[in-house]
């Protein structure tokens, strides 16, 4: 029996040497009718064989107690190993196993540790008697044995190569990305489902094997749950883009000759910036400019976004140029904006005018929320939108107050 032990414990011992921070781990068990268990461990590393190695694979010590079974895995040189090392399953990899009786009775075998592992790889165990597979991942497989038996060539431990993913970007029309899957053709995924970022589905396949596509997809962050029998694998994806999205919050829409403007802008994809103010002047390359108009009038102010994919964009607003007299004069001290988890307060110090109202954008000039203005304090609570940061636009009597605050916990 001590040699048996210091057996075990040198085979422990080159096999934890001889490893990779890729090395793929699992431990296939056999418990018998007597609550007696024993494992062999089968791994995955580069540049391994099947065939037996030393010191990187360990023979069998076959324990002697009474009632205990034994599990063994068998190189293709027909060793019988406690621990057998395969290649890095870059392909799928079938797994001989042995097993050895000492009573009859009912026996489960298990994968009870399955480290490091892509939660697309699909284990199952073969019974080849039975004519059946068993998915470890879920469920050990039960099975009535006799005493006394020797059975090699029976059960084979079947592990899947893990499913790649490739994302193409999406273009300028924001509705061509792709999502490539290339699946192990040994395995069968009942279905395939693609949701987007805030768990509606997208799409879904089924009976998908091998190589297959989601396409017509937008930028953003996806998750793709692939369903084996009982099983399910998740994978959180992102599709890239390069659309443009733009628009301008001018600091008032209304203002007096020689008096500043400041149109901020918020942006997506958004490289190179070209504003054209309505008095025949440009100025490019600066996402948030300042100007002051000199004669009254009513100024188309557009801007032009674009990026090195060549997605373009347009938006534009119109200002008001008043003479100085006559003028709605707000002071920026008269509004109050501010947000508190998710919920934004905004309180007036001015009368509240007919067509008043408050939104609320994303960073990708997304409208969330949009409401009239009627009392002096206005509170909004945002459940259901994410956590980052928000432009707060409020408009009274013909000026526009933006505010860039941080909504969440």
């Amino acid at each position: 029996m001590k040699t048996a032990l210091a057996t075990i414990t040198l085979a422990l011992l080159t096999f934890s040497v001889y490893a990779t921070q890729d090395k793929k781990i699992t431990k296939i068990r056999i418990t018998g009718p007597g609550g007696y268990p024993d494992e062999t461990t089968i791994y995955f590393d580069r540049d391994l064989s099947p065939a037996y190695s030393a010191p990187e694979d360990g023979p069998k010590a076959f324990n002697q107690i009474t009632n205990a079974p034994n599990i063994y895995s068998i190189t293709t040189d027909n060793v019988f190993c406690n621990n057998n090392g395969y290649s890095d399953l870059s392909a799928s990899e079938v797994v001989p196993l042995g097993i050895t009786t000492d009573t009859a009775g009912l026996y489960y075998i298990s994968a009870r540790v399955i480290t490091n592992f892509d939660t697309t790889s699909v284990f199952q165990l073969e019974d080849r008697q039975n004519g059946q597979f068993t998915d470890l991942r879920t469920s050990p497989y039960a099975l009535w044995l006799g005493d006394s038996e020797v059975i090699n060539n029976r059960f084979f431990l079947h592990i899947s190569r893990p499913v790649y993913f490739t994302p193409v970007t999406a273009g300028c029309a924001n509705n061509d990305g792709v999502l490539q899957v290339d699946g192990d053709n040994t395995i069968q995924w009942s279905s395939a489902y693609l949701f987007d970022t805030l768990g509606n589905l997208v799409t879904s396949q089924s009976h998908v094997s091998g190589s297959y596509s989601f396409t017509g997809l937008a930028e953003g962050d996806y998750r793709v749950v692939l369903v084996f029998d009982n099983y399910m694998a998740v994978k959180q994806l992102g599709i890239a883009g390069t659309y443009v999205v733009a628009q301008i919050h001018p600091s008032s829409l209304i203002a007096a000759t020689n008096q500043e403007f400041t149109f901020q802008s918020t942006t997506h994809n958004v490289t190179t910036f070209l504003w054209q103010l309505g008095d025949s002047t440009q100025i490019g390359g600066v996402a948030n400019p300042s100007y002051s108009y000199y004669t009254p009038g009513t100024y188309e102010v557009i801007l032009t976004a674009s990026n090195e994919a060549g997605c373009v964009t347009q938006t534009s607003v119109f200002v008001e140029v008043q003479q100085a007299t006559g003028i709605t004069d707000i002071h920026a001290g008269d509004r109050k904006i501010w947000a508190y988890n998710q919920t934004i307060t905004a309180v007036l110090n001015e009368e509240i005018s007919q067509g008043a109202e408050i939104n609320i954008y994303n960073t990708l000039g997304q409208p969330v929320y949009y409401n009239p203005i009627t009392d002096l304090t206005t509170v909004i609570t945002l459940n259901q939108v994410p956590d980052g940061y928000y432009i707060i636009s409020v408009k009274n009597n013909k000026v526009e107050t933006t505010k860039r605050i941080f909504i969440g916990n």
